[in-house]
């Protein structure tokens, strides 16, 4: 014990030795690195890994290990793009996986975060972009490329529940535009990207959650206040196992920092 005290009390005097010899490169150069290993994520049968790891100042590189066979750390795709960044990878099968990138679009300088979904093999093989495709006669740009609610649906296999932002389409010359806009959920087929809805766009809608059959039980509502800018109160529904209908279950005051209520 005592000879881990004193080796913890030399550490302590040596670095700030080492820390005043760096030069201001160095230091920047240390407090920059990324993280090695940024998001991890176990197969349902438990025998692959996946994760990623950053590369350089704006890259990242999936991995793939098989845990049942060699143990060896496979990179199945790269992904490099200077203005967006992989941020998740699940698995949804033993197969496939369901990935998030984020972006950031300069729009005449003001900076506009999107984000989009993409499901692909085990291998890299077969991406399919899962985030619904944007129409031309599109009035708005779509920055919410979807929320993963459900790996796991009940009967199901290879669908995973999504949320979906819709936005409103031009009636010009059709009457097949969509004219629904907000938050839905749809079942989407991670295999080839197939998808049907399951619950209609709600324009206030922020936000839903799946039980663990995946269905969905909670949706959290936030109207639009004076000026464009969310209101501070936040409501909450959720439906009972045996129904559909939707039950109020919380009011919460938020800002932000601070909310009040069962969030």
């Amino acid at each position: 014990m005592r000879f881990l005290l004193v080796m913890a009390v030399s550490a302590g005097f040596l670095m700030p030795q080492a820390a005043a010899g760096e030069t201001l490169e160095e230091t920047a150069a240390v407090f920059g690195l990324r993280e090695t290993v940024q998001q991890m994520s176990l197969s349902p049968s438990g025998r692959k890994l996946a994760y990623i790891s950053p590369v350089g100042s704006s890259t990242e590189v999936i991995f793939v290990i098989d845990l049942g066979g060699s143990g060896q750390q496979v990179p199945i795709m790269k992904f490099n793009e200077p203005r967006g960044n992989l941020t998740q990878c699940d698995w949804a099968t033993d197969d496939r996986l369901v990935c998030e990138a984020q972006f950031t679009f300069d729009d005449a300088g003001i900076l506009i975060g999107s984000t989009r979904l993409f499901a692909m093999g085990a291998d890299g093989s077969n991406v399919q972009v899962l985030t619904q495709r944007p129409s031309s006669r599109e009035l708005g740009f779509r920055q919410d490329g979807g929320d993963v609610i459900a790996l796991d649906l009940d009967g199901e296999p290879n669908k995973i529940l999504m949320t979906r932002q819709w936005v409103k389409e031009s009636t010009a010359g059709t009457r097949l535009a969509n004219t629904d806009e907000g938050l839905g959920v749809d079942v989407v087929d991670v295999t080839n990207g197939r998808r049907r809805a399951i619950e209609s766009a709600e324009s206030d809608a922020i936000a839903y959650i799946a039980d663990e059959d995946g269905r969905v039980r909670i949706k959290v509502i936030q109207a639009m206040a004076n000026g464009g800018m969310l209101s501070a109160k936040r409501l909450f529904y959720f439906r009972a196992a045996d129904s559909n209908r939707w039950n109020l279950l919380s009011r919460v005051e938020v800002d932000s920092q601070t909310y009040s209520g069962l969030y």
